[in-house]
């Protein structure tokens, strides 16, 4: 489907190095057009929906973009009035929905394609280079200019809460290199399920989303509003998302504990507080505790720490076993993450951050 988008593009005249506006939420279309148009060589920019018009229009005018590809009819139809009359536009492209749908007065001059308009000329398209009896003599089926690796892939404006929105441009390295290190923190195989549900022109979730295309990873996505149902559903063994989200879950994790009958609230509380401690004291002996002190400790002081803390994790484990047993497994099925939760874009708070250290994932 990328490839049928990118040769689609190409067939109506999107040359390298060009620029497409991409306004559209996080969706699999919204990849396959992100991928194709950076697989011509041309130059996406992109935002979401939920931004103003006006400032979709700067980004547009600003970018100096020569196509727009939106998300439905619904958003179109908003943009007709104070956005489409305002720009220039050789074509439009939606991604889902019905073109029929459209505000026929602000297309009357613009080509409009929809999503499988795209890709059945691009499919077309392709079939005809490869099979050119002229171009396979010359040994040219579908030769392209190169992309290389510095040229630019993306502008991605930023969230204009200091101004006027500023473009930061990317190139292809740039993105490949989260691709490539990612792995070092999330070691994720071919099979495992993610969670996703943060806007896709962040370059936090672009660039895992590529990650995940590249490890054959199954995407999941959702939104703030399905979240938690969609937890329980696909049980996914990894959730990328902001530390509110995290601060959410711990929230209503707590709140269900404070529900709960004055004994079984007590045990809960108990057993968590001991496998805080637990985690506390495996961390010291495993050398994994961050500290803010330049001066390394000396060797006494270290092997004090050291077998002090293996005898408080030796106490502390049976206890740590049983709060695994009666309190995480419940915590675990209602959230229904089995592997660890990403969290990017924010400081995530201390206290939140040991509570699914526990868990054992992370």
């Amino acid at each position: 489907q990328i490839l049928d988008f990118s040769h689609g593009l190409r067939a109506i005249g999107v040359a390298p190095d060009e620029k497409l506006a991409l306004f559209a939420d996080n969706s699999c279309r919204w990849l396959v057009a992100d991928q194709g148009i950076m697989a011509t060589g041309a130059i996406n920019v992109v935002r979401g929906t939920k931004s103003s018009d006006e400032e979709l229009f700067q980004i547009y005018s600003h970018s100096e973009s020569i196509a727009l590809v939106v998300d439905s009819p619904q958003f179109f139809n908003r943009l007709a009035e104070s956005f489409i009359s305002r720009i220039n536009a050789r074509f439009i492209v939606l991604l889902w929905g019905d073109k029929s749908s459209l505000n026929s007065k602000a297309v009357m001059d613009i080509p409009v394609y929809d999503y499988n308009d795209i890709t059945e000329l691009g499919r077309e398209n392709r079939n005809a280079l490869c099979y050119s009896s002229e171009l396979f003599e010359q040994g040219q089926q579908g030769v392209f200019e190169a992309i290389g690796p510095e040229d630019v892939a993306t502008l991605i404006y930023t969230s204009g809460t200091g101004g006027t929105p500023k473009g930061v441009m990317l190139t292809h390295r740039n993105l490949l290199h989260q691709i490539n290190n990612l792995w070092d923190i999330v070691p994720a195989v071919p099979g495992d399920r993610f969670l996703s549900m943060l806007p896709p022109w962040h370059a936090y979730e672009r660039s895992t989303e590529y990650f995940i295309f590249t490890h054959g990873i199954q995407q999941v996505y959702t939104t703030v509003k399905h979240l938690k149902a969609d937890l329980q559903h696909h049980q996914p063994h990894y959730i990328i998302s902001v530390p509110l989200v995290y601060e959410t879950l711990y929230s209503s994790i707590q709140r269900q504990i404070s529900a709960s009958p004055p004994a079984r609230k007590t045990v809960a509380l108990a057993l968590i507080k001991i496998s805080l401690l637990f985690m506390e004291a495996k961390k010291i002996y495993e050398g994994t505790v961050l500290s803010n002190s330049p001066v390394k400790p000396s060797f006494i002081f270290y092997m004090f720490n050291y077998l002090r803390a293996r005898i408080v994790a030796a106490l502390l484990w049976p206890l740590h076993n049983l709060a695994k047993m009666l309190v995480y497994k419940k915590i675990h099925s209602s959230i229904g993450i089995s592997k660890a939760g990403i969290s990017g874009g924010g400081s995530l708070p201390m206290h939140v951050d040991k509570f699914f250290e526990v868990e054992d994932w992370q």
